[in-house]
């Protein structure tokens, strides 16, 4: 399954769910079950899950503090109102709030808002744009049980 993955930026990658290797999906299999809040082993990030009528929202944490927040969108008839979650989520950020928002050209999608990011290592930003996909496939295989 093919995953567009936007940023604030502009930026925009697709991704498929079939390049996860079985131990990635192993190590984030934890949060099908979508728990509330969860610690992500071997990284310095907690993940807080908000799962509500077929959109889901993940912020990532480090020390208790939110670095990333990421709205999740696992069908096209879903489309609406998680953009709409995104443009009032970045709209409300002072940085950003001259910022377009592209609109994804895929049905299944995650967007990655920034939200303080000077608490965010560069390495620590690079970390989570990766597992940000992970998480998205455990939550959309938690979805389907």
């Amino acid at each position: 399954m093919k995953v567009e993955h936007l940023t604030i930026t502009g930026s925009s990658a697709i991704r498929d769910t079939v390049d996860i290797l079985p131990r990635t999906m192993a190590h984030f299999a934890h949060l099908e079950k979508h728990p509330k809040l969860s610690k992500i082993d071997q990284t310095p990030f907690d993940v807080k899950l908000t799962v509500q009528d077929g959109i889901a929202i993940f912020d990532i944490l480090k020390n208790g503090e939110l670095l990333f927040v990421n709205v999740c969108c696992f069908d096209a008839q879903d489309k609406e109102p998680a953009l709409l979650y995104v443009k009032d989520l970045v709209r409300s950020n002072p940085l950003f709030k001259t910022a377009i928002i592209r609109e994804p050209s895929e049905p299944f999608w995650i967007f990655t808002v920034p939200i303080n990011i000077f608490a965010a290592t560069p390495s620590d930003a690079q970390l989570a744009g990766e597992i940000e996909f992970y998480i998205w496939n455990s939550i959309r295989l938690g979805l389907k049980k």
